[in-house]
This record gives C-alpha cells, sequence and structure tokens, in this order.
C-alpha cells in the first residue's frame, strides 16, 4: 500500500494498491479465415481456397461438421485450406500450452445471386 501526500496537509493524503506489473493478461489463440483472391472461380470449380492465419498457436484444427475437437480434430497441414462446404470451422493450439485455446472460427461460403431475365410479359 502506498501513501501520497497531497498538498502538504495530512488529512489530504491518498492511499493507492500496488500493481505488479508482471503478471500478464492471459494469452489466448486465434484464428481468421478469408477467401483467397488467387484462385479460380468458385462458381465454375465448386471448390473455395481459404486463406488461415494463426495468432499464438501452430496448430490448426479444421472441421467442416462444426467446431473441431483441439484434441481429435483433422489437422491443417500449411496456411491454405480448400473446400467444397458451405461452412469450415477452424481452432489454433498452441502445442507448447504458453496460450490457452481460443474460440473456433467460422468461415461461410459466399451466396452469388445471379438475375437471369429472359423474357417479361406485358399485359
Amino acid at each position: 500500500m502506498i501513501r501520497i501526500n497531497i498538498g502538504g496537509d495530512r488529512r489530504s493524503c491518498q492511499t493507492f494498491e500496488p500493481v505488479d506489473f508482471r503478471i500478464a493478461p492471459e494469452r489466448c489463440t486465434r484464428v481468421s479465415a478469408r477467401q483467397a483472391n488467387f484462385d479460380q472461380d468458385p462458381m465454375f470449380t465448386g471448390r473455395f481456397q481459404i486463406n488461415v492465419t494463426p495468432e499464438d498457436a501452430d496448430i490448426i484444427c479444421v472441421s467442416e461438421s462444426g467446431p473441431p475437437d483441439p484434441r481429435t480434430g483433422q489437422k491443417l497441414d500449411g496456411r491454405v485450406y480448400e473446400s467444397a462446404a458451405p461452412a469450415v470451422w477452424f481452432v489454433g493450439v498452441d502445442s507448447k500450452s504458453i496460450a490457452k485455446t481460443g474460440d473456433a472460427c467460422e468461415w461461410r461460403a459466399p451466396i452469388r445471386v445471379k438475375v437471369d431475365v429472359g423474357r417479361v410479359a406485358g399485359g
């Protein structure tokens, strides 16, 4: 506890609790996913290439049927994942256990609606 005398008067002392700056906030893994722009048009190929970027993680688990289990989930090889699924989930894991496993990142395939009107009847 630290007491600071403000203005020279003993009645105007304030008390502060010391702060331990050695204690860092808890680190959590994080993963971001976005569609690759350099791939072929997925509307023709039916497959999407997804760029995955981990933060505080060296292992990425992937699943096309809901958030993956970090212990038993499929491990991503590299940083690009190719899928035809409408949604893919990624979770980052720190193998050194410095950062705790964070929430899963969900990527959803974009939906494009193409209007094709051949003829409009008047009447």
